[in-house]
């Protein structure tokens, strides 16, 4: 994440905390567990009609292994559960393998420019 960041903003540490101090709520964010394992992080938060995911990041050791695509389930399940209609992400770009994950599991680009891409999914019972 820190290179795409650093590539789009560049990197301010400072502005950075500062940022998610101000925009995100810590209640938003949940550590992934595989086991006892902790296998990376996940940011999200409900909005009148949808779950928005802000951030989701698999340690290196762990991606590959169908953790990812189990977490979206899991979100997709929380959204359905929570009667709301979409999933929606935004991500970088230039994270193309990002991209392709998502587009893996159906969701589909609503927004685009130089720097962010936006997607979103349909939830239904």
């Amino acid at each position: 994440m820190f290179e795409h960041v650093e590539a789009v903003f560049g990197w301010d540490e400072a502005f950075q905390k500062q940022r998610l101090a101000q925009e995100y709520d810590l209640n938003w964010f949940h550590w992934l567990y595989n086991g006892r394992d902790k296998v990376g992080l996940i940011c999200f938060k409900p909005t009148k009609y949808a779950i928005h995911l802000h951030l989701l990041i698999l340690l290196p050791d762990y991606q590959g292994q169908g953790l990812g695509k189990g977490v979206m389930q899991l979100i997709e399940a929380s959204a359905l559960e929570s009667q709301k209609t979409w999933v929606t992400l935004s991500s970088f770009t230039r994270n193309q393998s990002a991209i392709r994950f998502y587009q893996k599991l159906n969701y589909q680009i609503t927004e685009q420019d130089s720097d962010f891409i936006s997607m979103q999914k349909l939830i239904s019972g």
